[in-house]
């Protein structure tokens, strides 16, 4: 004999082929009833004892016994019990199971969409109701959700902090915060984000094909990007003499770089009754998004462990558009995994993971680079044109 869970949760017992639902209990046994006693009107009862360890006697069925609707609930079952552990949708979760089993267990289980259906009813109920809104999340959050909760304002302007204690004192003695965002965040602009402003532009302006097939316009595209990796005071004048230099099909290019991230652009006012022209400072300030004394100090130029980790955490999560409850549950199992990390560096278990080689004599080049036009061994110009060959987007 075999209890399993039915599909309201209660209890079914399964014997010889047989499937029976609860019945009544007495002081000594439980009787069942068969469970075809509306579709077949069998009228077999069972009974066992109280433990549910033995059956102790049954009645003859109107019907013959089938062992694949037996395995086929328990087969479902185990669909149902996995359901609050996966991330993948019902319809994954219901196939791989599926995909396992016979081909008569397979249509004693149902059809896929009676099956898919059951499940989504099932996860629904394992999960509080999806807010529709941030005032409609509940305050305080349900229990299970608050394991690394740090901060809730629990008002309509829903504010949720989630971190770990280990993960706070590392941010405490960190030197350096990566933050994904954009230059407008006030922080160390990230220098692979520079480049792709740089080649949206190009693309805006349909400049795509003539920096393809064009090498003088890929060498000064990338010596508009350099001007990055010149010292903060001498940006403008780098820029100055790129602009004696445009190639044709360029200017507007320059001039949106100008205006956006190097001298800023004019405007006109109104001053003692004449019309006047006042420079207004670029978007994004040289101070920004230069990289000169990450270089030389051998620091991270861009953020790009934030787009590692968004896309890990992407994976983690298995889909877009995830419910809140799915989003925090996913948080909770990053953190501990980053835990784990965590001691094994404190451990001296250093990360497995190699820099290529190529990228290696890159940051060599990059290097030398900053430090020849440091000591003057190259002119603004000279270093210019070196690192504009170092640079693609």
């Amino acid at each position: 004999m075999e209890i399993i869970k039915n599909n309201k949760g209660g209890q079914k017992l399964c014997y010889k082929g047989y499937c029976y639902t609860k019945k009544a209990k007495s002081a000594v046994s439980q009787r069942w009833e068969c469970d075809q006693r509306g579709s077949q009107k069998c009228r077999a009862i069972a009974t066992t004892d109280l433990e549910l360890t033995v059956v102790k006697s049954v009645t003859e069925h109107t019907h013959a016994a089938d062992m694949f609707k037996v395995s086929a609930l328990k087969v479902r079952e185990e669909i149902w019990s996995g359901l609050s552990g996966s991330r993948g949708t019902t319809g994954q979760i219901v196939v791989d199971k599926l995909a396992q089993q016979p081909a008569e267990i397979r249509v004693a289980a149902g059809t896929l969409e009676t099956l898919k259906r059951t499940a989504r009813k099932r996860k629904r109920e394992d999960t509080p109701a999806e807010p529709k809104s941030a005032s409609d999340i509940p305050i305080p959050l349900p229990e299970e959700y608050r394991k690394t909760l740090i901060f809730d304002n629990e008002s309509a302007a829903r504010i949720l902090i989630f971190a770990s204690e280990d993960g706070l004192r590392l941010l405490d003695n960190a030197d350096t915060w990566f933050l994904d965002g954009t230059h407008s965040s006030g922080m160390t602009g990230c220098f692979y984000h520079l480049t792709q402003s740089t080649w949206r532009r190009i693309q805006s302006e349909g400049l795509q094909r003539l920096y393809r097939e064009d090498s003088i316009v890929r060498h000064f595209c990338g010596m508009l990007d350099g001007l990055a990796f010149l010292p903060v005071a001498d940006v403008k004048e780098g820029m100055r003499v790129l602009q004696e230099s445009i190639p044709d099909g360029l200017e507007s290019l320059v001039e949106y770089f100008d205006s956006t991230y190097v001298n800023g652009t004019y405007r006109m006012v109104m001053s003692d009754n004449r019309m006047k022209f006042r420079r207004t400072a670029p978007r994004f300030q040289p101070a920004v998004w230069n990289v000169h004394d990450s270089t030389m100090a051998g620091r991270e130029r861009t953020n790009n462990v934030c787009e590692g980790w968004n896309n890990g955490f992407g994976k983690l999560v298995g889909h877009k558009n995830p419910s809140i409850w799915t989003a925090i549950k996913c948080i909770e199992g990053d953190a501990a995994m980053v835990e784990a990390d965590v001691m094994r560096h404190a451990r001296g278990q250093q990360s497995s993971k190699q820099k290529r080689k190529i990228r290696t004599a890159h940051q060599i080049t990059l290097l030398t680079l900053c430090q020849q036009y440091s000591t003057g061994e190259k002119t603004i110009r000279e270093f210019l044109k070196a690192i504009g060959y170092s640079i693609r987007l």
